[in-house]
C-alpha cells in the first residue's frame, strides 16, 4: 500500500529474482570480491553522486583491478541494478508479509499494520535505500525496477479495492495516490532525514490522519 514504484514501465529484461551478476560468483573469494563491489558502489554513490560513480573509482575503492570487476559486472548501472535487486527482495518481502496480514483485519488494525510495515521497510538499511531513491536517477533500470514493484502494486490495488466495498470512495485510483505519497512521504522524510528518534508518534499521526481521511468518504 504504502510503496512507491519510481516508475510506471513493466517491462523488463530480467526477472526480480534474477541477479544481475554477469558470471556468478561460486568460490568464497569470487563471493568476497563481488560484496566488495556492491559495498563500494554503495559508498561512492553516497559520497560522491551517481555522475561521478564510475567502474574505474569502484574497483579502486574495493581495492581490485577494473578487469576483476568486469568479470562479473558490465558496467555501472549493472552493480546498481544488483543492488536494487536485492534490497528490493528485502523489502518487498516486509510489504507482501504486512499485506496478507491486512487483508484479515478490520481498516483501522489493517491501516497501522500497513504504516508499520512502511517504517520497517526504510529502516531495514536506511542509507542504501536513500541512496537508491534519491541519489540513484529515476531512468536507471526503470524497467527492472518496475518489474521488481508488479507484485506490491498488485497487492496495492486489492486492498484498495477492498476499502472501496467498504466506503464509498469515488475514484480508487486518486485515493490511492493520495493516501500512498503522504504516508511514504512522511515516512521516508522522518527515517532518512534526522527524525528517527520519534518514528513511533509520526507513525501514530500518520495512522490517525489516513483513518480519518478514509472515514470522511462516508460524511462526503
Amino acid at each position: 500500500m504504502f510503496y512507491r514504484a519510481r516508475s510506471t514501465l513493466m517491462n523488463s529484461k530480467k526477472t526480480p529474482s534474477q541477479s544481475s551478476v554477469r558470471r556468478r560468483p561460486k568460490q568464497e573469494r569470487a563471493k568476497v570480491m563481488v560484496e566488495a563491489v556492491l559495498e563500494s558502489t554503495q559508498l561512492l554513490l553516497a559520497d560522491v553522486g551517481y555522475e561521478a560513480t564510475n567502474t574505474t573509482r569502484i574497483a579502486e575503492r574495493a581495492g581490485m583491478s577494473i578487469g576483476s570487476l568486469y568479470q562479473y559486472f558490465s558496467n555501472r548501472d549493472e552493480i546498481i541494478e544488483e543492488l536494487q535487486r536485492r534490497h528490493h527482495h528485502e523489502t518487498s518481502a516486509i510489504m507482501e508479509k504486512a499485506f496478507a496480514e491486512a487483508e484479515s483485519l478490520p481498516l483501522d488494525d489493517a491501516i497501522r499494520r500497513l504504516v508499520r510495515a512502511t517504517v520497517d521497510l526504510h529502516q531495514n538499511e536506511p542509507e542504501l535505500h536513500r541512496v537508491l531513491t534519491e541519489v540513484v536517477p529515476v531512468s536507471v533500470n526503470a524497467e527492472s525496477r518496475a518489474a521488481m514493484s508488479e507484485k506490491i502494486d498488485a497487492a496495492q490495488q486489492r486492498l484498495f479495492q477492498r476499502l472501496a466495498s467498504e466506503l464509498p470512495i469515488r475514484n480508487i485510483t486518486a485515493t490511492a495516490l493520495v493516501i500512498r505519497e503522504t504516508v511514504e512521504g512522511s515516512i521516508h522524510r522522518a527515517v532518512l532525514h534526522g527524525h528517527s528518534g520519534y518514528i513511533d508518534v509520526v507513525a501514530e499521526e500518520v495512522v490517525r490522519m489516513v483513518i480519518s481521511y478514509l472515514r470522511s468518504h462516508q460524511t462526503a
